[in-house]
């Protein structure tokens, strides 16, 4: 509120709430008539109370001409900023969730969702909900449930303290008119007459049950270490006010049944007691008198009073006793079992339990409701807040969405943290990063919400273009109401997910609807799929920075993402200016793939290493299974493809764009299909592919590690063995980067993967905190490396006669049988196996574990028989 009315003088205003809100002085009280049904009539439009000369000072001070934050002169008048208003709108916004949180812990018994849905705080076409009696603000809601018994539902009235009283004015009588103004130019006469008529106007419409559980979520996350909805607020409150309470009015023990019972009713469990006492029926309102509504006021004075902060004189009969003269025994529980000795200490300890929470509600209320605490824009972000969330209770109808999704009888999420990361999804209350393996069921995070929310948009943001589309069509297959951007056709009150790809953000329209989304309170969550992209690719940077505005309008972020390094998450953060960003992270590593790492000095043997794998492969595949291969660049696609006598999936054919597109289409259908079992592709086509019997998957000079995983992760879907391997040039060997902050594609990492000699998981495992060989993890296919390592003791005598030497255990370099050389410039007319099946010569290639080229791969570029110095080699064949 300090940000919206910077600069405004209200200080006349100020004095008279102070005086209306002195109790023991009831000529400064703000006139209403409780008896007035009139529609449009409320103490805030009674004439006495001399309201209206403010509505008009917030929006005067906006446009004034020495300042042009939101306005600016031209020739032609004023020019309202519309980001600017934008930002006001969603200061509002902000200020509301505060007030309802605070309102909903300072108030005698919390409300259901259901009885705060559009209240209003003047009389339409229902009855008002706030009035101003005794000095008091007061809320009246209705309550339904006694309609069923009584025929008529019941009104319950609840006071305000005064703090937030003054806040509630201020917002309604100087904030909501200059508000409406500013919402009839940004969007429609609908929405802004929201604010002539609603106290709680949020995103665009009345705050409802969904958004109220989001609020309280967030609120009490922070304050109460684990978040709360509306009911568990309940619940809680009830407890906390029956404690509060009995303490205050230091009632006689006779007397405490009528008031416990009494204090009941504000949860509405009898209407009988409820009309008794304190519930006001609705055909009877309009006859009220102040003395009726006082037996319901007095409880949420002395709730306050317990809280401190009550009003400054209350009656003597709520005045506080001291508590430190309160004593609580701790009853020593006898051995055996006596059921009069546990029920006595339990009500014994109950009273230190309330006094505990005492304590964490003063601070949380205290923190909501101190305006310069809670309502001033938060500070500069300076290093984001990390936090690997461990107590995240998964709820169990959690499991019924994947049923749904999937038509499992029996759901089971991949991991424990498939299923955390879809209940913070859920929840909606925390910007979220999910690190789940190449096929660790990222996607549930947002096929699922779109199948069980009934309104609000979830939208995906995808890197690539063909991840997009494949989204869209899985979306559809599941029967979720689905767009795909850019469309004609997107209804906002149907449609439940929009895929879009990243680069539409640029172009400024889809950035404009989402805000238009977003300031309607359509727009549920944004998700970014492959969220390592946004560090790694600059093409995808400045498209995902477009998206930071929505944070400041209270849109939650999921990350999702199976490469993501954790030096790496920090700088994620910040990209989006979070402050808070809560991790879960799955073990990446794939059990079931074999990995194989080959480095090279001659393309042309690289080409025909490549044939003899891809034709073994293909000639022993069955009917389901698949192949790809991955290739650094569309020239070298188009070579490997000519090679292997399969299809290539680029995003350039012709130069047409419908035509590509067609032809992207038709290639991708095809390997899907089994019409083409294999294909060649750059990595924007492997990224998102979930076919479960991918069972070769060939990596051809690859950019970084993050392209090695993300590529061989396509393959083993199903669980069953699956064969990736990686074949390299030297002159594509990353250099050595020592800045491991800001290699967030893993540069580094692949330098150690294609020149130390050492098992392959090792490197590829550090996108965990730990990573381990192929013979510690249990289950695990050992790679070429590990499979190749002896198995034969050797004694520890000999190893530190080794050691003493100064020398390493022998390595296990692998001694290939090469076919004689080809020409690269003849590589295309490699066909088939057939064509090299001539007597090879016994060609041995340089071990991987040299980081530089040796002698013998300079002298391998112009002869058939090259030998490299051989020490205790383990010699294997590769013509079978």
């Amino acid at each position: 509120m300090l940000a919206i009315l910077d600069g405004v003088d209200i200080s006349s205003l100020e004095e008279q709430i102070d005086a209306a809100l002195t109790l023991d002085k009831s000529e400064g009280w703000f006139k209403d008539v409780l008896r007035n049904d009139e529609a449009g009539y409320s103490f805030f439009t009674d004439e006495r109370n001399g309201f209206r000369r403010y509505e008009d000072s917030l929006m005067n001070h906006l446009c004034r001409a020495d300042s042009n934050v939101y306005a600016f002169d031209t020739p032609d008048g004023y020019q309202l900023k519309p980001n600017a208003l934008s930002s006001f709108i969603h200061d509002v916004d902000e200020l509301v969730e505060h007030l309802y949180a605070a309102l909903n812990f300072t108030w005698a018994g919390a409300a259901r969702g259901t009885e705060i849905e559009d209240i209003r705080y003047r009389n339409g076409h229902a009855s008002r909900n706030i009035y101003f009696t005794n000095g008091v603000l007061t809320f009246v809601t209705f309550y339904n449930k006694t309609q069923h018994n009584t025929g008529r539902p019941s009104m319950i009235p609840r006071a305000v303290p005064p703090r937030l009283a003054r806040l509630f004015i201020i917002l309604i009588a100087v904030i909501y008119p200059c508000t409406r103004v500013i919402a009839a130019i940004l969007h429609t006469k609908q929405h802004a007459v929201l604010y002539e008529t609603c106290i709680f106007v949020h995103r665009g419409r009345p705050l409802n049950t969904e958004r109220m559980t989001e609020i309280l979520r967030r609120f009490t996350q922070e304050s109460f270490i684990f978040p709360l909805g509306v009911r568990d607020c309940r619940h809680l409150m009830k407890f906390v006010l029956k404690h509060a309470v009995g303490i205050a009015l230091q009632d006689e023990t006779s007397e405490n049944s009528s008031l416990y019972r009494i204090l009941d009713e504000l949860w509405g469990h009898s209407s009988k007691v409820s009309q008794t006492y304190y519930a006001v029926e609705q055909d009877t309102f309009s006859h009220i008198a102040s003395n009726e509504v006082t037996k319901a006021q007095i409880f949420s004075l002395a709730y306050h009073e317990w809280l401190g902060i009550g009003y400054q004189h209350l009656p003597a009969n709520l005045q506080i006793h001291s508590l430190e003269t309160r004593q609580t025994q701790t009853p020593i529980i006898a051995n055996k079992l006596d059921t009069s000795a546990i029920i006595q200490a339990i009500y014994s300890t109950i009273p230190v339990i309330g006094d505990a929470l005492q304590a964490t509600v003063f601070d949380a209320v205290q923190k909501t409701v101190n305006p310069p605490a809670a309502l001033s824009r938060p500070p500069e972000l300076n290093e984001p807040t990390i936090c690997k969330s461990t107590t995240i209770i998964v709820h169990p109808s959690r499991k019924l969405v994947l049923q749904r999704l999937y038509g499992t009888s029996e759901p089971q999420f991949t991991s424990p943290q498939q299923g955390e990361i879809f209940e913070l999804v859920m929840q909606n209350t925390r910007h979220v990063l999910g690190i789940l393996p190449t096929g660790g069921g990222k996607s549930l995070m947002f096929y699922g919400p779109p199948l069980v929310e009934s309104e609000g948009i979830t939208v995906v943001i995808s890197p690539f273009a063909s991840l997009a589309h494949q989204q869209y069509n899985e979306a559809k297959s599941h029967g979720i109401d689905v767009a795909h951007w850019p469309s004609p056709d997107i209804d906002c009150s149907n449609v439940r997910l929009l895929v879009a790809h990243a680069e539409h953000l640029n172009s400024g329209q889809l950035d404009d609807w989402l805000l238009a989304a977003s300031n309607l309170g359509l727009l549920r969550r944004i998700i970014f799929d492959e969220a390592h992209e946004i560090l790694i690719s600059s093409n995808y940077r400045d498209c995902y920075s477009k998206v930071k505005q929505f944070i400041d309008l209270g849109v939650t972020l999921v990350f999702l993402t199976a490469t993501m390094y954790r030096q790496s998450i920090p700088a994620l953060a910040k990209a989006f200016a979070i402050d808070q960003l809560e991790v879960i992270a799955a073990p990446t590593v794939r059990l079931n793939l074999r990995y194989q790492v080959d480095v090279y000095s001659d393309q042309a043997i690289l080409l025909h290493h490549l044939l003899e794998a891809y034709q073994s492969a293909y000639d022993r595949r069955k009917e389901h299974e698949r192949l790809l291969v991955y290739c650094r660049s569309y020239k070298e696609c188009e070579i490997v493809g000519n090679l292997l006598r399969i299809p290539t999936y680029k995003a350039h054919y012709t130069g047409d764009t419908t035509e590509d597109a067609k032809k992207k289409q038709q290639c991708q259908d095809g390997w899907l299909s089994g019409i083409t079992p294999a294909l060649v592709a750059t990595t924007g086509f492997g990224t998102g592919i979930n076919h479960p019997h991918v069972t070769h998957v060939f990596v051809i000079n690859p950019y970084d590690m993050v392209g090695v995983t993300q590529q061989t992760g396509r393959a083993g879907r199903s669980g069953e063995l699956a064969h990736t391997v990686v074949l390299a040039l030297r002159k594509y060997i990353p250099k050595h980067s020592p800045d491991l902050a800001l290699d967030h594609a893993g540069q580094h990492r692949l330098f150690q993967l294609l020149t130390l000699n050492s098992c392959r998981r090792i490197p590829l495992g550090e996108f965990d905190e730990e990573s381990h060989s192929c013979h510690s993890l249990p289950g695990c296919i050992p790679c070429d490396y590990c499979e190749k390592l002896p198995v034969s003791y050797i004694p520890f005598h000999i190893f530190s006669l080794t050691l003493t030497r100064n020398q390493d255990l022998a390595p296990v370099p692998p001694r290939y049988t090469y076919a004689p050389r080809v020409d690269f410039a003849h590589a295309n007319h490699l066909q088939s196996s057939k064509a090299l099946n001539t007597r090879p010569t016994q060609v041995t290639r340089s071990h991987v574990g040299s980081a530089n080229p040796s002698t013998s791969d300079q002298s391998n570029r112009g002869s058939d028989d090259v030998s490299m110095p051989i020490t205790l080699q383990l010699y294997i064949t590769l013509t079978q």
